[in-house]
């Protein structure tokens, strides 16, 4: 099987704001958060625990079948300071939510129930000049970086969180 190798220029901008790149302004940088509440306000499915290697298709293809099926959360555990309340349920597909919650970002984690808010989002530039994001808690910061990958032939849109690699259950459609 041909193996999808997603590129090292996206895991790039995970790299956290580099003084050497430029800076912006604060209308720049409300402007790149609003563009990544919108791109991130989606169900993703796990295609990779941790991205350390490259991905085969049936990892792909379990992904995009992951996407199909809905969740069913039974119970919800909120972190300390998150809300109960579930994102919609056309939402509640792959492996992981994120939805606006009453104090901020929340994510669901599917099926388990796992529910966690981030109520800071930080947007800088990373080394190649490409958007880098970070959300925070009281208890962690994660960096999330978003691009695009050919799978099989199509482009298909991914994200790397907390060191995982997901797969967007709402892909672009035409040309992409």
């Amino acid at each position: 099987m041909a193996k999808h190798f997603v590129s090292l220029a996206l895991a790039a901008m995970v790299i956290a704001t580099s003084s050497t790149a430029p800076a912006q302004s604060a209308s720049q940088q409300e402007q790149q958060a609003a563009i990544f509440l919108e791109r991130i306000l989606r169900p993703w499915s796990l295609v990779l625990k941790t991205w350390d290697r490259d991905v085969i298709d049936a990892e792909w293809s379990s992904a995009k079948t992951d996407c199909m099926i809905p969740k069913r959360v039974a119970t919800t555990r909120p972190d300390a300071g998150a809300d109960s309340a579930l994102p919609p349920e056309s939402e509640l597909f792959g492996s992981l939510a994120f939805y606006r919650g009453a104090k901020g970002l929340q994510s669901i984690e599917l099926p388990e129930g796992t529910i966690e808010v981030f109520p800071n989002v930080q947007v800088g530039v990373s080394q190649s000049g490409a958007p880098a994001y970070q959300i925070s808690n009281d208890n962690r910061t994660v960096q999330i970086a978003m691009g695009k990958v050919p799978v099989k032939g199509k482009p298909s849109v991914v994200m790397i969180f907390d060191g995982g690699l997901y797969l967007s259950c709402r892909q672009p459609t035409g040309d992409g």
